[in-house]
C-alpha cells in the first residue's frame, strides 16, 4: 500500500523532532541535576547559656518546611535547603524559642551556633495576687513582695518548675549572671555592678557565709528574694553589712 504525501511528511518530523525531545529530557535532568548540587545545608549546635548541649531541640526551616532534632552532642543537620535568605527557628520545652533569618549561599555549608535562654520562673513582685502562707508570711516575705522592690520567687513558682540547684531559680533575673563553675559542678552567682560582686546569701534570716550553690540545695528551696543593690536590701537583712546585694532563701522548713 502506497504511503500518502501527508503521512510521509509526519514520518520525517517525527524523525526530525525525536533527538530534539531527547536533548530537551537531557538538558531539563542536567538542571535538575545542577539545582540539586546548587542546594544548601545547614548545620549546627544548640546549647543552653553555660554550653550544655539541649537534646531534643527542634530547629525548624520555616519557609521550607524542614526540621531536624537535635541529637546527644547538641549537633544537627538540615540538608537540601534552597539557597538564598531563609527564616529559622530553634525550639525546646522550658527554653524561649530563637527565631532568625540566614542567607544560605548555593552549594555551600552554613554552621550555626545557637544558645537558648530558659524560660526560667516568671520573676518580679506581682502586686494584685502575691502569694500567701501564714508561716512564710511570718516572715515578711509576703509585705515586702506587695512593696514591689526586689525579685520574688515564691514556692508556687518553685513547686511547677523545681531546680536541682539553688543557683538555678536566679537564671534570668536581670543583672544576675550565673555561670557554670570552671573547677567542677555547680554555679558561681554574681550581681552585675562595678566590678560584679557576689552577693550576700541569707537562709532562713539568717547570715551565711556560703554562696548561693552551697548554701542549700535545690531540693530545699521553699521561696527566694533577691536584691540587687545596697540601696534596695530591706531592713530584714540589714545584717549582712557592707553588700552589693542580698539573695535570701526560705527552705522547706516554712512548707504548709
Amino acid at each position: 500500500m502506497a504511503i500518502s504525501s501527508w503521512t510521509s511528511r509526519a514520518l520525517c518530523l517525527i524523525a526530525l523532532l525525536a533527538p530534539l525531545a531527547s536533548q530537551a529530557r537531557a538538558q531539563s535532568a542536567a538542571r535538575a541535576k545542577t539545582a540539586r548540587s546548587q542546594r544548601a545545608v545547614l548545620t549546627g549546635r544548640v546549647r543552653d547559656g553555660f554550653g550544655h548541649p539541649l537534646v531534643s531541640a527542634v530547629v525548624v526551616a520555616n519557609d521550607q518546611g524542614v526540621a531536624t532534632i537535635v541529637d546527644d552532642s547538641g549537633l544537627f543537620r538540615i540538608p537540601g535547603l534552597l539557597p538564598g535568605p531563609s527564616r529559622f527557628t530553634a525550639s525546646r520545652v522550658g527554653y524561649e524559642p530563637a527565631t532568625f533569618v540566614i542567607h544560605l549561599p548555593g552549594d555551600s555549608t552554613v554552621f550555626l551556633d545557637i544558645h537558648l535562654e530558659p524560660n526560667g520562673p516568671t520573676l518580679g513582685p506581682r502586686p494584685v495576687d502575691t502569694y500567701s502562707d501564714v508561716r512564710l508570711d511570718a516572715t515578711g516575705f509576703g509585705e515586702r513582695q506587695r512593696d514591689m522592690i526586689g525579685y520574688f520567687i515564691d514556692p508556687d513558682r518553685v513547686n511547677r518548675k523545681p531546680m536541682a540547684r539553688a543557683a538555678e531559680y536566679l537564671i534570668g533575673i536581670p543583672g544576675v549572671s550565673v555561670h557554670a563553675r570552671s573547677g567542677g559542678a555547680g554555679y558561681e552567682v554574681t550581681f552585675a555592678l562595678k566590678p560584679p560582686c557576689e552577693p550576700t546569701v541569707f537562709v532562713d534570716g539568717v547570715l551565711s557565709h556560703a554562696t548561693v550553690d552551697d548554701a542549700v540545695s535545690g531540693a530545699d528551696v521553699f521561696a527566694l528574694e533577691v536584691y540587687l543593690t545596697p540601696s534596695t536590701v530591706p531592713d530584714r537583712f540589714s545584717g549582712a553589712g557592707r553588700t552589693c546585694g542580698v539573695v535570701a532563701i526560705w527552705t522547706r522548713r516554712y512548707a504548709p
